[in-house]
């Protein structure tokens, strides 16, 4: 399958050059190894107004079947990606989020503190997943069986639906 998808790292070490993108990396890695195309990766600090302006442009391109964030998905004071992304999503589909912090159960209680979510703008669907390369790896596997099928709906294709 075609699709075109953008990976957005929310990190203020990252945008600062100070950390490497490991998350974001091992999400390009993912699409590389499924076929799929990257359409687009950037790096911002955790401030909503630029998270959700990214979203929101990139969403609006029509161009991007899926953009996948990673990070600012914890507790911290400055983890405000869920926050950025409701404020842009039209609707949540919250069975996702549910289902990566069930599944990462299997490997630290922690997933759970995860606040990530997803949901779809436009023809857009849009991925909250952990800054941790683990996090990401967990999650991706999560999404794997999920994405096409998802994205055949949004596009209003035909599915495997009885």
């Amino acid at each position: 399958m075609n699709m075109r998808i953008a990976v957005l790292t929310v990190s203020d070490e990252g945008a600062a050059g100070r950390r490497e993108d490991t998350s974001g990396g091992a999400l390009v890695d993912w699409i590389a190894a499924r076929g799929y195309e990257l359409a687009a990766r950037e790096i911002v600090p955790d401030e909503s107004d630029l998270i959700a302006g990214r979203l929101a442009r990139w969403a609006d391109s029509e161009s991007i079947d899926l953009i996948v964030t990673t990070g600012g998905t914890g507790l911290g004071p400055r983890d405000v990606t869920p926050e950025a992304t409701r404020s842009v999503v039209e609707r949540e589909v919250p069975g996702v989020g549910e289902a990566i912090r069930n599944d990462g159960r299997v490997k630290t209680p922690y997933s759970v503190l995860s606040r990530g979510l997803c949901g779809v703008r436009g023809t857009t669907l849009i991925v909250n997943l952990p800054g941790s390369v683990g996090g990401v790896r967990d999650g991706i596997a999560t999404l794997t069986p999920l994405i096409e099928h998802a994205v055949k709906l949004l596009r209003d294709e035909e599915t495997d639906h009885a």
